[in-house]
């Protein structure tokens, strides 16, 4: 076996995991409140990371739960690997440790892949909670209580100074994506009324057909892209009374009135001059 396959060695190079190892998102978790804060923080910054991979957060009475998601890579069709999901969680568990100040240890990880039956002694005992593999997916389960102790590392201003950052960082990997790329074409070629597919994958240098696979592996489509691209702007022109009705209509690409009268209800159950007025009442009754 590979050392970069080798459970051992992934013990290895955890031990040695620095804030600065997640580019910077360490230092965000160390400066949070709790345990909790900074499982979020993870989740919220983790493309930064990895594109492949996704990471959502939800607890009960006594727990909390952190679920671990792959997904394909559209450039080469493959998924993460058991590996890269086993290092993850054992850098993350060492930072964790760090920024507790002391031996912090999930309750249980459960995983879905049986390649994670492999793992050796000295894995589990870096763990050092119940491993289960037969899960239906990949959970990493916390105690809710120590969750939420204050964290003698949290410091607001080193918090929001090193947000900024990856606000930043964030920003510029959005360039990147197909998804954001797209939606950016659709933004800017809206208001022209000459949008379509083929013109926006020309735009990209892609053909026609990548840009489609590009996007099923991404789980959407050109037309749901195209929809709720067009909603957001939607209720976004809506909400400015300097903007008509039909100067609206025309910044969202639709060949006439009607027309976006039809998707407005779809989106809202209102006509858009309904809806402006009820908006409109609601903000003189609050004033």
């Amino acid at each position: 076996i590979d050392k970069e396959q080798d459970p051992d060695f992934i013990i290895d190079i955890a031990k040695n995991i620095q804030p600065i190892t997640f580019l910077g998102l360490g230092y965000v978790m160390m400066s949070a409140n709790n345990i909790k804060e900074s499982l979020q923080y993870q989740i919220e910054y983790h493309r930064l990371i990895s594109n492949f991979t996704e990471l959502k957060l939800h607890e009960d009475d006594k727990s909390l739960y952190l679920t671990y998601k792959t997904m394909v890579n559209p450039d080469t069709g493959y998924s993460i690997s058991t590996y890269s999901e086993l290092s993850f969680i054992a850098a993350l568990i060492q930072l964790l440790r760090m920024i507790m100040n002391h031996k912090f240890s999930p309750t249980k990880i459960s995983f879905k892949s049986t390649d994670a039956m492999n793992v050796t002694e000295k894995y589990q005992q870096f763990v050092n909670c119940e491993l289960d593999f037969s899960g239906d997916e990949t959970v990493i389960e916390f105690n809710k209580q120590q969750c939420h102790k204050p964290l003698y590392t949290a410091n607001p201003s080193f918090l929001q100074t090193h947000k900024m950052i990856l606000d930043r960082q964030l920003s510029m990997a959005d360039k990147l994506d197909i998804v954001s790329r797209v939606e950016e074409q659709i933004r800017n070629i809206l208001p022209h009324g000459e949008l379509s597919q083929s013109s926006i994958a020309d735009n990209l240098h892609l053909s026609l057909r990548n840009l489609q696979r590009k996007l099923n592996l991404r789980g959407t489509n050109y037309r749901d892209l195209l929809e709720n691209t067009r909603k957001d702007l939607a209720f976004k022109y809506i909400h400015e009374p300097d903007l008509s009705l039909g100067e609206i209509s025309y910044l969202l690409g639709f060949s006439t009135h009607s027309n976006f009268n039809r998707a407005f209800k779809r989106w809202s159950e209102l006509s858009p001059n309904l809806f402006r007025k009820q908006n409109l009442s609601q903000q003189f009754m609050r004033v």
